[in-house]
């Protein structure tokens, strides 16, 4: 699955809950289904996340004068 298509997934995901949420009535009949939205979001963006972090990782840290020198 492509990048942006995972993103416009979660993002629609992510503004279904967000519909819900106001509308309290809404929010109760769609409780499943937020969460079940959610636990799709973060399935959707986790390989980014894992991306992002191994990207981090591997960046050179600026090295840190010793102190006394």
């Amino acid at each position: 699955m492509k990048p942006l298509t995972l993103i416009k997934q979660a993002a629609g995901l992510a503004d279904r809950a967000i519909t819900a949420w106001v509308n309290p009535r809404e929010y109760m009949a769609q409780i499943s289904q937020i969460e079940t939205a959610a636990k799709k979001a973060r399935e959707l963006c986790a390989p980014f996340a894992k991306a992002q972090a191994e990207a981090e990782m591997s960046r050179p840290r600026p090295k840190q004068e010793e102190e006394g020198e």
